[in-house]
């Protein structure tokens, strides 16, 4: 077995990625944090809040998905991510093809329900993981996956010959 911390870039990864309660092929190309940071950058908003536990005045960042160009930019890393994907088309039963841009901007479209875990702490310092529903694009998580790919560590095994 031999451990590489890298791959060659573009290169995609066969993955599977559940949607409807189904596991999908596809292959994702690795987006590394600077890449993604760099794209949302223009998004990225801060403002103040209050927290009612700290009773103090705390700043959150978060993303404007709301401004009219965060849709395409959003849109353009999906694609990059995407190398492409199996999924046979409810209506005609015919397989779509996963590399045309307009298949997977369709599929990233998909709104998906999920949980998300929130720490919160107590006065006591106890710490409590809430799950929390939270209804987002298919698009995010395959953003996510590539994220996620592009941190992994490959394994490969080898013959000696």
């Amino acid at each position: 077995m031999e451990l590489r911390k890298s791959r060659k870039p573009g290169e995609p990864i066969e993955t599977t990625l559940p949607l409807g309660g189904e596991e999908y092929p596809m292959e994702i190309i690795p987006l590394t944090e600077d890449e993604i940071s760099a794209a949302y950058k223009p998004f990225r908003k801060k403002k103040s809040v209050w927290n009612a536990t700290t009773k103090q005045m705390e700043t959150l960042s978060y993303l404007d998905t709301d401004d009219p160009k965060f849709r395409e930019v959003h849109d353009n890393l999906v694609c990059r991510a995407i190398h492409n994907f199996r999924i046979i088309d409810a209506d005609t039963k015919a397989p779509l093809d996963g590399t045309l841009d307009e298949n997977k901007l369709a599929l990233a479209s998909v709104q998906i329900e999920d949980f998300e875990d929130v720490k919160t702490v107590d006065e006591e310092g106890l710490v409590t993981i809430v799950k929390v529903p939270r209804k987002r694009s298919f698009g995010a998580t395959i953003v996510e996956k590539a994220l996620e790919l592009s941190k992994a560590t490959i394994e490969a095994e080898t013959k000696n010959s």
